[in-house]
């Protein structure tokens, strides 16, 4: 392992990527939620972040989209190293068919005009989201609340401290479970 930087903890997955504090959370809740064999759609995946920690999961298909063409094309090379079923396109989630086992959704709210109604279209056991960009007429409580309505429950909240820019602030990463 890489000597610790005590302020921006750094880890090493499996695979000897070094990650940081954000992405051993994400390492964690991925490993635990994306269960082998399991489908996942990653809705604004843009490069593929967490792609190789999928494979290395064992999960059998991906599905990535985002709006942003040069983030994609980066992203469909990507998949080519990887050994399993993987497929990204530019598209945003207005348009597609949003089911799948698990449904990541990182870093990518605040490019949906209603989240609220967005959520609706979500066919999934489990849901993994982050809240750093909520719209901002919209806060936690609310988002839990409308998931509660469509028969979800947050199983984990994880918060962090989160240095975007050096601006200090605080961020959760949820995981939502259908109820059965």
């Amino acid at each position: 392992m890489r000597p610790v930087d005590r302020e921006n903890m750094i880890y090493t997955t499996k695979l000897g990527c070094p990650i940081d504090m954000e992405e051993k959370v994400m390492f964690d809740l991925l490993k635990e939620y994306c269960p082998k064999g399991s489908k996942v759609l990653d809705i604004g995946c843009g490069v593929n972040w967490y792609l190789s920690i999928l494979e290395n999961i064992g999960v059998s298909k991906y599905i990535g989209i985002d709006p942003d063409v040069k983030s994609i094309e980066y992203a469909k090379i990507m998949t080519k190293n990887v050994n399993l079923d993987a497929k990204v396109s530019v598209n945003s989630v207005e348009n597609i068919n949003c089911k799948a086992d698990t449904i990541l959704m990182l870093h990518s709210n605040h490019h949906l005009d209603n989240q609220l109604s967005m959520f609706e279209k979500f066919e999934c056991q489990n849901i993994i989201l982050d809240s750093w960009e909520f719209q901002k007429d919209i806060n936690l409580n609310d988002i839990l609340n409308h998931f509660r309505t469509l028969n979800f429950q947050c199983i984990q909240k994880k918060l962090y401290n989160y240095k975007p820019n050096g601006i200090n602030g605080y961020r959760y990463i949820l995981h939502l479970e259908k109820n059965s």
